[in-house]
């Protein structure tokens, strides 16, 4: 299935990962069906419904619903939602809720694709789904009761705009698969918006439990910074304070990687590079792939690192999100 979204929009802002579950918790439960309701409506932004879905969702009285009308009428190129933004910014005085807001008005203010900045390098990125608003990532998993599925991996590949706004997206197929966590990922995939200037993102969502979870918990962009781990060691030159004071987080639960029949079959073989971010709570949050090899074994090293994990890495003895890279070398004998 391959998706197009129409009109442009200008600037796509920088988010890193950065990340944290602290907002909107205790009106969680009350907001996931709306935040739900809103993500359907990608799926048919034509409807006649959806103008007043939107329009409604900019002034309910949680936050993160908010925020998600704003991410939602966005990434849909709703260039008539511009009003009802612009006079739900007015009033608005939650952080993410704000920056959601004036990041689609001044995207959706573009009166074409000229206007919009050239994305960046045609390379395509590889990785999990996130930097949606709070909430926004549970929301999605419960509307399409996307509870997960051992050994499972959904794919999506996703060209952007220029500035940033989905164009095109086109659903893999693997094996094993969920129907419903492949509907999570279409979900997902038309909400997402191009982070430092990706022009081309395959985007993963591996089906496992543990790491629906913690992407669910852990889906706000909001919070402290992660602090990279393997830069320095004890006693090299160019150790930071910050290193010497973290304790580092250790393996509490591994799972190997199953090298996919189709690769044995093909000869194919190589090292796949990753970089994962444990959580606080030490679960696998999100994954990057650095080097990718062929999309099965690609696919396999997602899948095995998504059910791995730690103990919490401490800072000055608090938990704090870290971020590590994982080499997996897939070799035949």
């Amino acid at each position: 299935m391959r998706r197009h979204v129409t009109d442009p929009w200008r600037q796509a802002l920088l988010i890193g990962l950065t990340s944290a579950s602290i907002a909107f918790a205790s009106e969680e439960s009350e907001a996931r069906p709306k935040i739900g309701a809103l993500a359907k409506t990608s799926l048919s932004p034509q409807a006649p419904k959806t103008p007043g879905l939107l329009r409604s969702g900019l002034i309910d009285s949680a936050p993160q619903v908010r925020a998600a009308a704003a991410r939602v009428g966005h990434a849909m190129g709703a260039r008539w939602l511009l009003p009802d933004l612009k006079s739900a910014l007015a009033r608005e005085d939650q952080q993410e809720a704000t920056k959601e807001m004036r990041w689609a008005i001044d995207d959706l203010d573009a009166n074409d694709e000229l206007s919009a900045k050239p994305l960046g390098s045609d390379a395509r990125v590889t990785r999990t789904p996130f930097g949606y608003p709070a909430g926004f990532f549970a929301a999605v998993l419960a509307v399409t009761n996307c509870k997960g599925k051992t050994d499972a991996v959904e794919g999506a590949d996703i060209e952007f705009r220029p500035g940033g706004r989905p164009k095109a997206l086109q659903m893999m197929r693997t094996a094993p698969s969920s129907d419903n966590c492949r509907n999570a990922l279409e979900l997902l995939g038309l909400n997402t918006l191009s982070f430092a200037g990706e022009k081309l993102v395959r985007l993963v969502l591996p089906d496992q439990p543990e790491f629906l979870t913690c992407a669910a918990s852990y889906d706000s962009y909001d919070g402290p910074a992660a602090v990279r781990l393997g830069i320095s060691r004890p006693g090299e030159r160019g150790q930071t304070q910050a290193d010497k004071r973290i304790q580092e987080p250790k393996k509490v639960k591994n799972r190997p990687p199953v090298y996919p029949d189709s690769a044995k079959e093909s000869r194919v073989q190589g090292v796949v590079i990753m970089e994962a971010m444990i959580a606080p709570t030490g679960c696998i949050g999100r994954i990057k792939i650095l080097r990718e090899v062929d999309p099965p074994l690609d696919f396999a090293a997602l899948t095995a690192v998504s059910a791995w994990a730690y103990t919490p890495a401490l800072l000055d003895g608090v938990p704090v999100p870290v971020v590590m890279t994982v080499t997996m070398n897939f070799r035949l004998n």
